[in-house]
């Protein structure tokens, strides 16, 4: 319902809890402060794509860029300079690269991607290894916990494995991310839930294709979920031999860094209340010209200080008065 007078908007809380200050961020509100990064199946031979990547990040030095390079469906039978070249300049700007192998779904030997790890550090030396084709079986995880311990033991320190769907918890730090959506379109917010709250985001990435147009308002509940993301506008039989022309922005909406956030001032309550359960916090933008109330006059999940307490709750509707 909407009632129309000038300049305030009034923010309703459910679910308040009065907390004190040092108690205000639990864990999940802790991780989600982090910047969520970009992960880019990177699959293209080195060209201007890569150098997409690059000045993307250049542009948004504290936005973490993971590329997975891939030159024939794994390192390839020999060393390519231009692969030196290329991940070299990508490293030079501070993206992290990882090598990709593919596992089979845990049918694969350990002798074979041992051997793609090996080929990996002696021609390219990237910063990790992605692990494609990821079982998320019940049994198969001591299989990733080993071959992400040999990676890390040859320097390669960041491993990442993708199941491309749900997993099972039981492989929460078989390797350092897991890839938890694979596919066309973007993932609902809801599917993040559930079990994947009960640990740090950084466990956690999405890989969306055909999506014609970026979705800021997604980025932004999206990356309260997961540590890493990617959406392209490319499509099947492969939608990993480009990057999107809006890549840069893509980076750019994930850039906490770039711009302050607004402002928010604590204001009174109304008088008389009482309840915690049914209080009302009304938020001063005190970056907007018209005085309006709200934090960004969009939806989010906030913490409100005042100066002996907090309230902290979820916002379940924002009303103009």
């Amino acid at each position: 319902m909407i009632k129309k007078r000038p300049i305030h908007f009034i923010t309703i809380l459910s679910i308040l809890m009065i907390i004190s200050v040092p108690l205000l961020l639990s864990t999940h509100h802790a991780s989600a402060a982090t910047t969520t990064g970009v992960l880019v199946p990177l699959y293209t031979y080195p060209d201007s794509s890569w150098d997409t990547v690059t000045q993307a990040k250049t542009a948004h030095p504290s936005v973490p860029i993971v590329a997975i390079i891939n030159p024939n469906n794994g390192p390839g039978s020999s060393k390519d300079a231009n692969y030196v070249s290329g991940i070299q300049k990508l490293q030079s700007a501070g993206v992290v690269v990882i090598g990709y192998v593919y596992t089979g779904y845990g049918s694969r030997s350990t002798s074979s991607i041992d051997a793609d790890i090996n080929s990996y550090k002696n021609w390219y030396s990237p910063n990790g290894i992605f692990f494609d084709e990821m079982s998320n079986a019940a049994g198969d995880e001591n299989y990733y916990s080993n071959l992400s311990q040999y990676a890390k033991s040859q320097g390669l320190t960041f491993t990442v494995g993708n199941p491309g769907t749900d997993t099972l918890s039981s492989y929460i730090g078989t390797v350092d991310n897991i890839v938890i959506y694979e596919s066309g379109g973007l993932p609902s917010i809801s599917s993040l839930g559930g079990w994947y709250t009960s640990y740090d985001k950084s466990n956690f990435s999405t890989l969306s294709y055909g999506v014609s147009t970026l979705s800021q308002s997604f980025l932004t509940s999206e990356s309260s979920y997961v540590g890493y993301t990617y959406v392209t506008n490319d499509n099947l039989p492969n939608p990993w031999d480009s990057v999107p022309s809006y890549f840069g922005t893509l980076v750019a909406e994930l850039d906490t860094g770039s711009a302050s956030p607004p402002t928010a001032t604590a204001l009174q309550l109304p008088t008389g209340t009482t309840s915690a359960t049914t209080s009302q916090t009304y938020m001063q933008d005190t970056t907007s010209s018209s005085g309006q109330y709200s934090y960004s006059g969009r939806p989010i999940q906030a913490e409100y200080v005042t100066s002996s307490s907090a309230l902290v709750g979820k916002q379940i509707d924002t009303i103009l008065i």
